[in-house]
C-alpha cells in the first residue's frame, strides 16, 4: 500500500510541473546597419518590416572629422520605396544628441529600398540601403531572422560620444614581426649648435631672465666673457694692446710706403713693415669682433631656444669652454638600441612606433 501511494504522489508532482510550464513568444531580432559618407556616419537599428506593423528606428548620426561628435541640428527623413510607391517620415529634432527616432508602417510585402536623407546647415547627405525585405506576416519574418554577428564587442554610441574617439572601416593590411627595444629622441643634425667662449675671463649673462627654454634669435647676445679685474688673461688689456699695435703698425707701413717710392729703404724692409701691419691688423680685428665694454660677446648662431646652460654667471672660463646649447627643435631623430641578435634583420625594418609619455607616434622608412 505504501508503495502505491508513493508512486501516485510522484506522478502528481510531474503532472503539476508540466501544467505550469509556459513559453514566451519570441521577438524579432533587430536589423542593424552602419553606413558612411565623407561627412556623416549612420548607425541604425529597427524592427524587421512586416506589412501593417509599426517599425521604429533608432538612427544614430555621427559627424566625422578629427573627432567624432553627435549630430544635433538636422532634419532627418526616412523613406521606404518599392517601385513607384513609397512611405516616408521626417523629424527635425533629436531625442538626445545624435539620436533621431522615426517610424514607418509598410503597406506591401516584397523587396524595397530604405533611404535616409540628412539635411543640416553644414551639409546634406543621403544613405541608401538596398534589398530590404518587407514580410507579409510576423511568422514569415520569424522564419527568416537577421544574421547574427558573432564575436562583436558592444560599445554604444552614447558611450563613444562622451570621449574623444574616431574609427575607420576594417581593411586588410600587411602584418609584420615586432621588435621591442628602447631609445631616445635627439635633435636632428644642424638643428642644434654649441656656443663656446671666444676668450678667457668671467662669464656675464646678457639677460638676468635667461634660463633653459628661453627663446633666442640669430645674432642675439647670449652672454659675454670679460677679463676686467684679472691680472692674467685680461681681455680688456689685450684688446687695448692689439689696437695700439695695429695703429703703430699702420703708421710704420704708411711711412715705409713713402720711403720705398723714394728708394730710401730696400724692398725687404718694405715687405717686413707690410707683414707686421697685416698681422697686427688681423689680431686687432679678431679681438674686436663681438667685443664691447662687457667683454667678448657670444652670439646665438640661429633662431631657436636655449636648450642647455653649461656655466653660471661669474664663473671663470677659458677659450673654447662650452657655454650653452641652442636648438631649433623643428626636427627630431629617434635613436634606437637593438640587440646584436637582430643584426641580420636590420635591412628588413621599414617602420617604427615609439612612445614618449602618453603619446604614441609612428615613423616610416626608418
Amino acid at each position: 500500500m505504501n508503495k502505491i501511494v508513493a508512486t501516485v504522489l510522484l506522478l502528481s508532482g510531474i503532472y503539476a510541473c508540466t501544467t505550469e510550464t509556459t513559453s514566451e513568444p519570441e521577438e524579432l531580432a533587430p536589423m542593424v546597419h552602419t553606413l558612411y559618407t565623407d561627412s556623416v556616419e549612420l548607425f541604425v537599428e529597427y524592427k524587421p518590416f512586416v506589412v501593417g506593423e509599426l517599425s521604429k528606428f533608432a538612427a544614430h548620426f555621427t559627424v566625422l572629422g578629427e573627432k567624432f561628435t553627435p549630430l544635433e541640428d538636422a532634419t532627418i527623413t526616412v523613406s521606404l520605396t518599392m517601385g513607384k510607391n513609397g512611405i516616408r517620415n521626417s523629424i527635425d529634432r533629436c531625442s538626445s544628441p545624435g539620436i533621431f527616432r522615426l517610424a514607418l508602417v509598410p503597406k506591401k510585402a516584397g523587396m524595397a529600398t530604405l533611404i535616409f536623407d540628412v539635411n543640416s546647415k553644414n551639409f546634406s547627405e543621403k544613405f541608401v540601403i538596398n534589398n530590404v525585405r518587407v514580410f507579409a506576416t510576423t511568422d514569415e519574418a520569424m522564419k527568416n531572422p537577421a544574421p547574427e554577428a558573432a564575436g562583436d564587442i558592444t560599445y554604444l554610441k552614447e558611450q563613444a560620444w562622451k570621449v574623444e574617439f574616431a574609427n575607420e572601416p576594417f581593411a586588410r593590411r600587411a602584418f609584420a614581426n615586432v621588435i621591442k627595444t628602447s631609445g631616445q629622441l635627439l635633435s636632428a643634425p644642424g638643428d642644434e649648435m654649441l656656443v663656446v667662449a671666444k676668450a678667457s675671463g668671467i662669464v656675464l649673462f646678457s639677460n638676468q631672465s635667461l634660463i633653459q627654454g628661453s627663446p633666442i634669435q640669430k645674432g642675439q647676445t647670449i652672454m659675454s666673457v670679460s677679463g676686467e679685474d684679472l691680472n692674467e688673461f685680461n681681455l680688456n688689456s689685450e684688446y687695448k694692446q692689439a689696437k695700439m699695435n695695429a695703429e703703430k703698425a699702420k703708421l710704420d707701413y704708411d711711412r715705409a710706403s713713402k720711403l720705398i717710392e723714394e728708394k730710401i729703404i730696400t724692398q725687404k724692409d718694405f715687405l717686413q713693415a707690410k707683414l707686421v701691419y697685416e698681422n697686427a691688423e688681423n689680431s686687432y680685428r679678431t679681438l674686436s669682433r663681438n667685443y664691447s665694454q662687457n667683454g667678448k660677446s657670444s652670439l646665438s648662431p640661429m633662431d631657436g631656444f636655449i636648450k642647455n646652460l653649461m656655466v653660471r654667471e661669474g664663473q671663470y672660463v677659458e677659450v673654447g669652454t662650452p657655454l650653452a646649447t641652442v636648438s631649433k627643435n623643428k626636427r627630431l631623430v629617434v635613436q634606437s638600441m637593438l640587440s646584436q641578435n637582430y643584426y641580420e634583420q636590420l635591412s628588413l625594418i621599414t617602420s617604427a612606433n615609439f612612445t614618449s609619455g602618453s603619446n604614441t607616434k609612428e615613423l616610416y622608412n626608418t
